[in-house]
């Protein structure tokens, strides 16, 4: 018995001392440790004409129930998001060259929103062909509404 009790005084330590140490690492990642405080956590690129965004506002006629999830989704528009070392201008002929319009864009995360003429099986075939590309790491369909999970705590 008396065993026990020390084990467990010992888990308890190593328990403390674990979380102490989460915990510094913690506010070291929250406060930064760079030159001028600034926070490692989130960085942009800064050059110039490679920064700034602009997403897709969609009309409600073009939102729809996506039968697959059972997400609200925008019509025909596809989140794309292209590897760090693609060039704009190289991501921006990758979706000229797979039939889609630029709708929308944030350039400091190599992120587009690309509308196609397509719905249903012709948009999941796009979605598999752009998925093949080099350069592009994803692809999913804009949605514009959460699952309805009744386990999902709020």
């Amino acid at each position: 018995m008396k065993s026990n009790i020390f084990k467990m005084e010992a888990l308890t330590r190593s328990f403390a001392g674990w979380a102490a140490i989460m915990a510094i690492l913690a506010l070291v990642g929250v406060s930064g440790c760079e030159k001028g405080g600034s926070s490692p956590v989130f960085m942009q690129k800064s050059e110039g004409e490679h920064t700034g965004s602009d997403f897709v506002v969609p009309k409600p006629e073009d939102i729809i129930e996506d039968p697959d999830t059972g997400l609200m989704v925008i019509r025909g528009v596809l989140n794309i998001h292209f590897s760090p070392k693609l060039s704009r201008e190289e991501a921006e002929k990758i979706i000229a060259a797979s039939g889609g319009q630029i709708a929308g864009y944030d350039y400091s995360v190599n992120f587009f929103q690309a509308k196609y003429p397509l719905e249903g099986e012709a948009l999941e075939k796009k979605i598999l062909e752009l998925l093949t590309r080099k350069g592009v790491e994803t692809v999913a369909k804009t949605s514009v509404s959460v699952h309805k999970d009744p386990y999902y705590a709020k």
